[in-house]
């Protein structure tokens, strides 16, 4: 069975995306198979692994041969790092996905539907969760992960509680 975790804030610079590289290499140095999904459109998970920006096949693509009703190979995107992870890149061309999808009936699974074509490939799938301005972790969370009770974890709180411990875990 493939576990999700999701590593979300809505602030940037928090370190969701160092979280979740390190994380992700510290379970494949375990012996777990790990694919590690970028679904920022800076791509900077595929660039903290070393990755060029100009990568052919990305997220996206995987996202829109869904919609379009393609067959594929799911694999296509996946890139393997030398640190026994593997990873779905992304870059600037995700940012117009939003566009993509506002006519699509069910938009919010088309990632899982493409992620869950892997599932068994993985004993884990992380993903940093970009920024939202109001910080709807558990909304996040849906839209990401094949189940609300996935594992989150959030980088500190907007009014910095998590910060000075008033805050303790929360369960979503």
């Amino acid at each position: 069975m493939c576990r999700v975790i999701a590593v979300s804030n809505q602030k940037g610079g928090v370190g969701k995306t160092t979280t979740c590289i390190n994380l992700g290499v510290g379970l494949a140095r375990m012996g777990q198979r790990v694919l590690l999904v970028d679904s920022d459109p800076q791509g900077h998970l595929t660039l903290g692994l070393g990755f060029p920006k100009n990568i052919r096949v990305t997220l996206k693509n995987m996202m829109e041969n869904i919609i379009m009703g393609i067959e594929f190979d799911p694999k296509e995107a996946v890139l393997h790092h030398k640190e026994g992870v593997d990873v779905v890149p992304s870059n600037k061309l995700l940012t117009g996905m939003d566009m993509s999808l506002i006519t699509v009936d069910d938009r919010e699974k088309v990632l899982k539907e493409y992620l869950e074509m892997m599932t068994d490939d993985y004993h884990y799938r992380l993903y940093a969760i970009f920024g939202y301005a109001d910080n709807q972790c558990h909304e996040c969370c849906q839209q990401y992960t094949d189940t609300s009770s996935a594992p989150v974890l959030c980088c500190g709180w907007p009014d910095g509680t998590a910060e000075s411990g008033k805050r303790n875990k929360k369960t979503f």
